[in-house]
């Protein structure tokens, strides 16, 4: 059944309706001269309709001039009907394979060229050696597509690298970067331990060296807390050459306090949108991109734009065609009003935050307090104290 229908399809088919006194006689006539005929129905007592195939149309013409038979062609399909519309339509044929040779000749090439993984090393030395190598834009796939050979020469001529990865993924080169990792030498020298900020001590843990200050004592920024100097033979003293040197080391606790001001306005603007937008279609070549719908100038003050890109993919490969969809939606600033009690906890959430930012999130709050509270001028003007608990001793080399 399928191998008569796909014979009939490259030989092609004709659907006929034959109108006349007695259309059966005429069928069977044309049995008898032994043309085949399928799917053959009454659609009233004059008219029959039928297939047979092109060759034999001819046949059925002699038939309607022996005849008082009318004959209507109602549909047409196969191979050669299909051929002989191209053929009237060659110009479109012409550009169809046209544009299809262009999109395949434009998937073998390298389009985009990738690199990532890299910090130390540039992305303008990775690409320079690439194109030395032959990696370049524009240059044939087939050319660059030997991955063991590509990965082996970037990485002889990269030498801060341990390892390479080059792979091709449509018609973009992605290079893949591991850099030598450079031991950075252990800090073994001598040091103290130094406050960073004001504070008030509150507990000192040694591990390592002597403490030179006691709990409940004020120190100054760059006062030595942990001492690197440790003592010998029952001598005290910094620098008399009875000391010995070490690497202080442990933690200091103390309390420190901050302060911060905010303002907070009791009227905010905040953004809506209105509804209105304005499409802007793109088509992609590539890193290129050519404008032909909606490119004339957006015409709101206030948008906020959304754009998404599409790119034809054939089998697995990602063909640098595509377009680009630009949605330009408008907006509006409205006013809206906050209570003074809505101002002093957006206030006390910002000065948190500038605390946290300035502890880097490291340390205990142990007390909160407004110090200042006033309203003027249509906003609420608020400054906080807190005080923190955190470690405070930092490093400090000591020097011979």
């Amino acid at each position: 059944m399928w191998s008569e229908r796909i014979i009939h399809w490259f030989k092609g088919s004709i659907c006929v309706v034959v109108d006349g006194l007695y259309p059966e006689r005429e069928l069977n006539r044309l049995v008898m001269e032994g043309i085949p005929l399928w799917q053959v129905k009454r659609l009233s007592q004059r008219r029959l309709q039928f297939w047979m195939s092109r060759q034999d149309f001819s046949k059925l013409r002699r038939l309607r001039r022996r005849r008082e038979v009318k004959i209507h062609i109602i549909k047409k399909q196969g191979v050669p009907f299909r051929l002989r519309a191209l053929k009237r339509r060659n110009g479109i044929v012409i550009g169809a394979l046209f544009f299809l040779i262009s999109m395949y000749m434009l998937s073998q090439l390298v389009w985009k060229i990738e690199v990532e993984g890299n910090e130390r090393i540039s992305t303008p030395q990775v690409r320079q050696v690439a194109e030395e190598l032959g990696i370049k834009q524009w240059e044939w796939i087939r050319r660059v597509n030997d991955v063991k050979r590509m990965e082996l020469a970037l990485r002889e001529a990269l030498p801060d690298v341990s390892w390479v990865g080059y792979t091709i993924e449509g018609t973009t080169v992605r290079i893949t970067i591991v850099e030598k990792v450079r031991p950075e030498a252990l800090p073994n020298q001598p040091q103290h331990l130094v406050a960073t900020k004001k504070a008030r001590v509150h507990r000192i843990i040694v591990t390592k060296g002597r403490a030179v200050i006691n709990e409940n004592t004020w120190v100054e920024p760059g006062d030595i807390l942990i001492s690197g100097y440790l003592p010998q033979g029952g001598i005290e003293g910094e620098g008399t050459g009875t000391e010995q040197l070490v690497m202080a080391e442990g933690n200091v606790m103390g309390e420190v306090w901050y302060e911060a001001e905010v303002e907070v306005p009791l009227t905010q603007q905040i953004q809506t949108f209105t509804g209105e937008k304005q499409k802007v279609t793109s088509l992609l070549l590539g890193d290129y991109q050519i404008g032909f719908h909606g490119q004339e100038d957006v015409p709101y003050d206030r948008f906020e734009k959304r754009e998404e890109s599409q790119f034809l993919n054939i089998f697995g490969w990602r063909i640098p065609l595509g377009m680009k969809k630009e949605v330009y939606w408008e907006t509006q600033e409205l006013q809206q009003e906050r209570s003074v009690d809505e101002a002093i906890d957006l206030g006390k959430r910002q000065a948190k935050e500038q605390l946290n930012r300035a502890i880097s999130g490291k340390g205990e709050i142990l007390e909160e307090k407004i110090l200042q509270q006033r309203v003027e001028g249509g906003k609420v003007t608020l400054r906080f104290l807190y005080v923190v608990m955190e470690n405070i001793a930092k490093p400090k080399p000591i020097i011979p």
